[in-house]
């Protein structure tokens, strides 16, 4: 449900060729080259991914890297029990990156370039891991000391922590009647 919502979330791309009877899920669509349009994430993404358009503000490797480090930072360096509030698309948007770089293609690119790309989305991948380890231990702890998942915690929840959130709440409540004996 919350991956729909995401993919259809419309985003900018400007088209690099002509596109003619393109179908966007409600009309179809004659673009022209040059043209800054709004399409469906689903649907600008193989536009992309076809090399017919590109994103118009599309985050890179720099800046993904430079928001997940400041996240990962901010996690680490806070006293307060609650993790600190994300994006609610972020863990989306850095997944997009990662995976934009899972199966390079070095076919007429800069080999030294891509490189650097590969090795920073290495170091986001890290500090990802890192940041999801002190949030979940966050959550973890919430929810032992509460004995739920209280609202102040689910508010800084990004859609995916709920999730597994809820999944904790019910697996120490059920674990805790079958030692108890309950």
């Amino acid at each position: 449900m919350e991956r729909n919502l995401y993919l259809e979330e419309r985003v900018k791309v400007i088209l690099l060729k002509e596109v003619s009877d393109l179908f966007d899920g409600e009309t179809f669509l004659k673009l022209g080259k040059g043209m800054e349009v709004e399409l469906p994430r689903w649907l600008a993404k193989k536009l992309v991914d076809m090399n017919y358009a590109k994103y118009v503000k599309e985050k890179g490797v720099d800046e993904t890297l430079k928001e997940v480090a400041k996240f990962r930072f901010l996690e680490s360096k806070k006293d307060d029990p609650l993790p600190t509030q994300l994006p609610q698309d972020f863990f989306k948007r850095v997944r997009e990156v990662v995976d934009k770089y899972k199966n390079p293609v070095f076919e007429g690119k800069d080999v030294e370039e891509l490189a650097q790309k590969l090795l920073k989305v290495t170091k986001i991948k890290a500090q990802l891991e890192e940041l999801i380890d002190l949030r979940l231990m966050k959550i973890i702890s919430k929810i032992i000391n509460e004995g739920e998942v209280p609202v102040s915690l689910r508010e800084r929840l990004t859609p995916e922590e709920q999730v597994i959130a809820d999944e904790l709440e019910g697996d120490i409540s059920q674990w805790k009647r079958v030692v108890i004996g309950e």
